[in-house]
This record gives C-alpha cells, structure tokens and sequence, in this order.
C-alpha cells in the first residue's frame, strides 16, 4: 500500500474549504452477488481504516469538537425497487450514456447532497439497482485531491482482492512510513517559515494568488464583516439555475488529430494532446455563450457585476478570458514530494487572452499560449515556493474567496482527472473494473470535468453550457469534428 501510515495537513490544504464530492462508479453485478460483494467490500474497507485511521476521522472539525473516526460501516441502499424512485436497469443505464441528470446526489450520495454533511476523508455507499452497481465514493478535497483519491480507491481495491485471496498482501506500512514526513522538508510547508512579515510581502503579488486559485484583490484585505467558510458544506446541493451539464466523448484517433491540428507550424513549439483539447473546449464554450453577438465588451452595472464575478481582468474596453489549468504540483517543488504523497498539491495555471483574440486566433495559437504558460510556470522553482509560503502565512484561511466564484461567464476552469488512472481501478471477482465513472448531478456546476482516461484511450468530457448554448456547441463546425455528443 503507498498510502502514507499517518496523515498531516499542510498550507495547501488548508487553503481548500472543506468540501467533499462524489465519484460514481458504475459496475454490472446480478442480484444474487449482492451479498458477497457488500461483504468483500466491507472488509476491505474495515481493513482500509484499521491501516490507515486518519481516513476515518474527523480531521476538519475545529479544535473545539470532539475527535472521532465513523464505525467504518458502508451504507447500502437498495434502489432496486420501485418505491426508491430509481427507474431505471443497468443495460437502460449504459446505453442512456449514465446522464448525470439521473444521478441525484440525494439519492445516490447523500454525503455531498446537503441532506447529510461530513468531515470525514472517506465514505462509501453501495447503491444496487437491477442488474448493477452504482458504487459512491465521498472524498473530502481539503484532504486529499485527485491524485491522492485516485491512490486511497486503488488501496481500498488492493484490500479487496487480496481478501479474495486474488494477489499477495502488500507491506502495509515500512514501505511509507517516510511520506508522511515529506512535507516537513519543504520549508514553504512548513507553517514555521511563514510569519506577518511574510504575508504583508507576499500579499501584493497577484501572480501568487492567481496560482493558488485565490482571488488576489479580495484576500489581500478582506472585511472584518467577511463570512467565515462552514466546517463542510455540499458540493452537490443544487444547480446554477438555467444551467446542464453535456457530455461529449472524444476518441483516441480524434485527440491524435485534434493534436495535430493544433500544433503551430514552427515544430519547435510542442503542444500536448491535453493543451489542445482544452484549448478546444474553451473557444467552443466562448463561442456558444457569444455566438449572438452579446455584448461580451465591458461596461454596464449588470455586465460589470458579472465580469467581477467571473475573475474577468479588464484592460480599458477589451475584456479577457481566462483558461485554468490544474497541475500537479509534486515534482515542482523544491526538494520534490513522492509521486505517493496523497495531499493537495494542486496549482492553477491561468492562460488570459483578449476574448476577441481568442475567439478568433487560430487553434494553434491557444494551445501553444497554454503550453507556454504551463512551462513558465514548471521552470519557475522560486514562484512555485513563494506562492506556497503565501499559503501558509494567510492569517485566516476561513475568510478566503476564491478566483472562479461562479463558472459560467468569460473563463474556464478545468479539472486534473485525465491523467487519473480511476479506470485502472480492479475489485476482483465480485465487481472487476468500472465500466462508467460519472459524478453527482449539479456537482461543481459549471466546471469543465476532463473525465479520466477510458482504457481505450477515450476522454470523456462534461461541459457545462446553458440550454441555449447547448445547441450552439452541438451546431459548432469545428468543435463537431472531434466531438462525439453523450448525453445530457
């Protein structure tokens, strides 16, 4: 198991709110399998927590709060029946493309439905219904992100088939009985360094707040009135009034191509599959939302109210989109973190451009300014430790306000799962691999998901659009070309 033994927070995680959002995994299992499964799926989960405590407490809660880790029991609801409210089979459901407009968090994940909250890094509740699985995962975001969920799921597997004596258990703790520790090599990581010197330095560069996906003017001096973040709050209690969220499937020969089309003519500047598919994305969804002409230029009381709102920079009367990019920030710092270290290690790479330019610039030229970025900021060791030390010297992480408050304006903020290995996830016997993993309906509505890989190298991606630009994207000459529409 790589999972670290015990588990310490850090600047970067403190600066993420405690949020926890779901995963769905989708499986095929008969009815008559039920009860094996829910056993072989609960001992290796009992096991993850007895390995691995931390996965089971309350880490998040004030200090006030008693500790406490859950009886590490997984809910099982069985919406097999009519009176559930679920209608449909799992051959129905496949062949539907999983819409995320029939996964009803309340239903299927009533820990990031608002009906039910928690603190706790892990929870899991099985949802049957005819002919299937629907596996839920909870994960808290303030405790792990995506590389580290992806690295807990793969343990929980490992449990599960060895219990199915399918492979040899693993040594379970010498092996990373060191990771924990690797953050208190990093001085930025190390709460120590940081001090009211620091932070009244650190505070007037924007370009370290941007990479922290802060919003630099409003944290610099927030008010004393400034609500404090709640201890948890749901990443699924509704959706952006107006808004759905589409599917679309893109090929493995269709990104190759897509690449190809994307990089600029001088051959020196190397693009990657991801910079052009993002680059893509961002001018398909801008051209949809401004296909009519609305006055994107800046200006009036209500436009200037939503440019605000978006992280929209203006520069006189030329307003500007913005494109974020996750990356993983593991091997950028400097001593570097292990490729196992499960913690927040998250940066924001923000690609600005007049919206005018970029809706009318060639392919190549977004990607290749995406690129760009991406490597200025990777060859920049100083930026990376300075953004990080301003993480830990911010006196009042509660009170922070983040660079993207609402996504469905002049900017794009796309997730880190593609490189994920989610689908690489193997139960054994009782479940095998997933055949669909998808996400609560209305969970961080309006952010561009870029799914994890499929094992035929396919990508998934769920674009958030408003009913009108639905049909603009679906109408697009270009975005049609490596686009395959899902389902809504």
């Amino acid at each position: 198991m790589i999972l670290p033994v015990s588990y310490q927070t850090t600047s970067l995680d403190e600066i993420i709110p405690p949020l926890n959002y779901g995963l769905i995994y989708a499986f095929a299992c008969a009815e008559a399998h039920r009860e094996q499964t829910v056993q072989v799926l609960q001992q290796g989960y009992t096991k993850l927590l007895q390995l691995r405590p931390y996965l089971g407490g309350d880490i998040l809660v004030v200090p006030t709060e008693p500790q406490g880790v859950h009886d590490g029991r997984i809910a099982v609801a069985d919406l097999s029946m009519p009176s559930s409210g679920w209608t449909h089979n799992y051959a129905e459901l496949l062949e539907a493309g999983m819409p995320l407009s029939w996964l009803d968090a309340v239903l299927l994940a009533p820990y990031v439905a608002g009906t039910a909250t928690t603190t706790k890094p892990f929870m899991v509740q099985v949802n049957w219904i005819p002919g299937g699985c629907l596996l839920t995962m909870s994960i808290s975001h303030a405790v792990v992100d995506a590389s580290g969920a992806g690295m807990v799921i793969q343990s929980w597997a490992q449990l599960c088939r060895e219990i199915q004596g399918l492979s040899e258990p693993e040594t379970h703790g010498a092996a990373s009985e060191d990771i924990n520790g690797a953050n208190n090599s990093i001085p930025a990581f190390n709460n120590k360094t940081a001090s009211g010197a620091s932070f009244q330095t650190l505070k007037t560069r924007p370009e370290l707040w941007k990479l922290l996906g802060l919003h630099w003017e409003d944290n610099i001096a927030p008010p004393p009135d400034a609500p404090s973040l709640p201890t948890s709050f749901p990443a699924a209690g509704g959706s952006i009034p107006g808004m759905q969220t589409a599917i679309f499937s893109f090929s493995r020969d269709a990104i190759a191509r897509l690449k190809q089309d994307a990089t600029p003519s001088d051959k020196s500047q190397w693009i990657s599959g991801n910079d052009a598919l993002t680059a893509l994305i961002w001018r398909s969804v801008m051209r949809a939302r401004f296909s009519h002409g609305s006055n994107f230029k800046s200006s009036t009381s209500t436009e200037s109210q939503a440019t605000v709102f978006n992280g929209g920079v203006e520069s006189g009367n030329e307003p500007k989109s913005i494109v974020s990019v996750a990356i993983n920030g593991r091997s950028l710092l400097k001593p570097p973190l292990p490729a196992s270290y499960i913690n927040n290690v998250v940066y924001c790479c923000m690609t600005e451009l007049p919206l005018v330019q970029m809706l009318s610039s060639p392919l190549s030229t977004l990607a290749s300014s995406i690129r760009r970025r991406i490597e200025a900021i990777k060859s920049d060791p100083a930026l990376i430790h300075d953004a990080t030390l301003l993480a830990s010297a911010i006196p009042d992480v509660g009170k922070l306000t983040f660079a993207f408050r609402a996504f469905l304006g002049r900017d794009l903020v796309t997730s880190s799962w593609i490189d994920i290995p989610f689908y690489e996830v193997d139960f054994g016997p009782v479940l095998g691999k997933p055949d669909l993993i998808r996400v609560p309906r209305g969970q961080f509505g309006g952010l561009c998901c870029l799914q994890p890989r499929k094992p035929g190298g396919d990508v998934e991606v769920f674009v958030s659009v408003r009913g009108s630009e639905l049909g603009e994207l679906l109408e697009d000459e270009e975005f049609g070309r490596y686009a395959s529409f899902v389902c809504v």
